[in-house]
């Protein structure tokens, strides 16, 4: 007992260390499954994945990847049983990891089986250098 009261702030340190080499596998989790640029492509080309843009109409209409359906973000609960039907793959991309993650989580409540998150999203498509359609 003395050894755990003498030594209580590195025990204290070992804990939060811990819960943050944690944290990224419990995020992950909860976000579901994520794929890099170069794992969507593959999807796209092989499993034909329909990509879901769900950034505004405004940011979609001034770059987009050229495969994506544009579907924003507080539109996707209320089509997601329409989406989910249609498409047996699909990899949602947006700006903010977190309205992919809502959106991702809506398309599987509704019946979706294969959902993925393009990890960065647009930003990240256009960082791996791949073509963007832009008007």
């Amino acid at each position: 007992m003395k050894f755990l009261t003498d030594n209580y702030l590195y025990i204290l340190m070992m804990f939060v260390s811990g819960g943050m080499l944690l944290w990224p596998l419990i995020q992950r989790r909860t976000q579901g499954v994520t794929v890099n640029p170069n794992g969507a492509i593959a999807l796209i080309n092989n499993e034909n994945a329909q990509l879901i843009d769900v950034r505004s109409s405004e940011a979609f209409g001034k770059g987009r990847i050229a495969q994506a359906k544009n579907v924003p973000a507080d539109e996707v609960a209320a089509r997601a049983t329409e989406l989910a039907k249609a498409h047996e793959c699909i990899v949602v991309q947006g700006d903010a990891t977190k309205s992919a993650v809502n959106a991702a989580n809506a398309l599987r409540a509704a019946g979706a089986s294969r959902v993925a998150i393009l990890d960065g999203g647009y930003p990240a498509w256009i960082a791996a250098g791949l073509p963007v359609v832009r008007k």
